[in-house]
């Protein structure tokens, strides 16, 4: 069952701050800003109707500053929150981070799964390269 979370606004300025932070060059103390929002997110952590989204802005950190085993583990993680039927962000974001990383065959895979699940709409806002890749891979 999703609960709503009454400090969510808290967690979400926290986020956004170690966002900031990683855009500012300082990647160390956006990591702490970062896990410290997910800190504040009580028992049971993926049950929260906001835990889905900052697992996956979590997931995308750790993808962008190339901690690619810490990210995977996050994106799994998301699979743990209530996520929708059909919901392909998930694959979206275990391909990115397999691409980055250069597993092409892993990036295929997941991106593959996020088109059968949503077709184009799924990559809708996302890098035009990923769904690019999956058509060049075809």
């Amino acid at each position: 069952m999703v609960q709503t979370l009454q400090n969510h606004e808290q967690v979400y300025t926290k986020i956004r701050e170690g966002i900031a932070l990683l855009k500012d060059g300082d990647a160390t103390t956006a990591e702490k800003c970062i896990l410290d929002a997910w800190g504040m997110i009580p028992e049971p952590k993926y049950d929260w109707d906001c835990s889905l989204i900052i697992v996956r802005k979590i997931s995308t950190f750790f993808r962008d500053i190339k901690k690619f085993d810490a990210a995977t583990q996050w994106a799994n993680d998301i699979f743990k929150c209530n996520i929708p039927p059909g919901y392909s962000k998930p694959y979206i974001i275990l391909g990115s981070i397999y691409l980055e990383s250069g597993d092409l065959a892993a990036a295929r895979s997941n991106f593959q799964k996020a088109f059968d699940l949503s077709g184009k709409r799924g990559f809708e806002g996302e890098d035009p390269k990923y769904l690019k890749f999956l058509k060049n891979q075809a």
